[in-house]
């Protein structure tokens, strides 16, 4: 599949399940269903030639790792009907015991450029309940974390020791007003 427009006439479409694209690698377009209110764990991971989506108006949910490895996506329409991004979950294990797994929607977007929503002001980060979750740092060479942002979701600024250019990204300010910075948060970031 490279461009799948037809999934629009799924009109009964509720969610785009768990891992539905995920690894087809060859999708650089595709056009959702008005019907749809959650987009599912992995959905769109490793889609490494999708390169624009616009999520309608009416979806409420982004699952964890939703857009993980989607290396071409320069740009990313979120909806004001978001009211969950989910950038973590938990495993539980038969004994009790569980792992806290880190696997933010947009981590490892390196082309991205541009975010439109309501959450993302600055056309850049994306920021919900006083959390930045994501930021657009494709092409910027200093950045100020919003003084409204109060915690820094994981991966917030890609993944992984340096960004997708083998260097260290950009310089980045962290005002007074962020508490809590996530498990690898900033880990891809030159801070001060």
């Amino acid at each position: 599949i490279v461009v799948f427009h037809e999934l629009k006439y799924f009109t009964g479409l509720a969610e785009i399940e768990p891992y539905a694209f995920d690894g087809a690698d060859n999708l650089s377009k595709i056009t959702l269903p008005k019907s749809i209110k959650s987009i599912g764990e992995w959905a769109f991971a490793y889609c490494e030639r999708l390169k624009e989506l616009n999520i309608n108006e009416g979806v409420t949910k982004i699952g964890y790792g939703a857009f993980y490895d989607c290396r071409n996506l320069k740009s990313i329409t979120i909806p004001g009907s978001v009211e969950d991004i989910q950038v973590k979950y938990e495993e539980y294990y038969d004994d009790g015991e569980f792992d806290i797994y880190y696997a933010n929607p947009f981590e490892d977007c390196r082309s991205l450029e541009a975010i439109y929503s309501p959450y993302a002001s600055d056309g850049r980060s994306l920021i919900m309940d006083n959390t930045l979750i994501y930021v657009a740092s494709k092409g910027i060479n200093e950045y100020t974390i919003p003084v409204e942002v109060k915690s820094v979701a994981n991966n917030a600024l890609g993944s992984n020791d340096y960004n997708y250019d083998g260097v260290r990204f950009p310089k980045v300010v962290i005002p007074e007003s962020v508490e809590y910075i996530d498990h690898y948060g900033l880990l891809a970031a030159e801070y001060h």
